[in-house]
């Protein structure tokens, strides 16, 4: 009888111990995102789909409301050239049953390419001997379905070969 009780105690002793170790992560209810990493850091000059770079940034939000059943745009980036949103995107609805526990991962954006902006001309999408290179980076936000903003990340610097 004695055994019985022993093992019984055992095993619900180990489970507790597991469970106490796979807690959820405490996140705020704002997404945060981070910058890990970009594919290539030097585009060619153009309009839209004439070369691309894949930007990865990783994120976390307490109540796990990422994601737009619509085409609510919900992730922007801002062109560090011109102060403007150039590029945002519609992150797919994520769906999260238990809203009480937050989420993470990552993301994948496929951004596309611009325009060389000659700062002394003021002119975009030419060729100039003088000028064979621009730079920019990006500002990202993301914002989940409660209207929560992240912090404010930038992309490591994309050259732009304007010849």
């Amino acid at each position: 009888m004695h055994k019985i009780h022993l093992l019984t105690f055992l095993i619900l002793g180990t489970l507790t111990v597991q469970q106490a170790c796979v807690q959820p992560e405490d996140y705020p209810i704002e997404p945060v995102i981070t910058f890990e990493s970009i594919s290539k850091s030097q585009m060619i000059q153009g309009n839209a789909f004439q070369d691309t770079t894949t930007v990865v940034l990783s994120f976390t939000d307490g109540d796990g409301d990422i994601g737009t059943e619509g085409n609510d745009i919900n992730l922007s980036m801002i062109d560090s050239r011109t102060g403007l949103e150039s590029q945002f995107f519609s992150l797919p609805f994520v769906p999260n049953p238990n809203e009480k526990y937050g989420i993470s991962g990552e993301i994948y954006l496929q951004v596309y390419t611009v325009c060389c902006i000659n700062p002394e001309l003021n002119e975009i999408c030419d060729q100039w001997e003088d000028f064979p290179v621009d730079e920019l980076t990006y500002e990202i936000t993301l914002t989940d379905r409660a209207g929560n903003v992240s912090n404010s990340i930038t992309t490591s610097p994309i050259q732009i070969l304007c010849n």
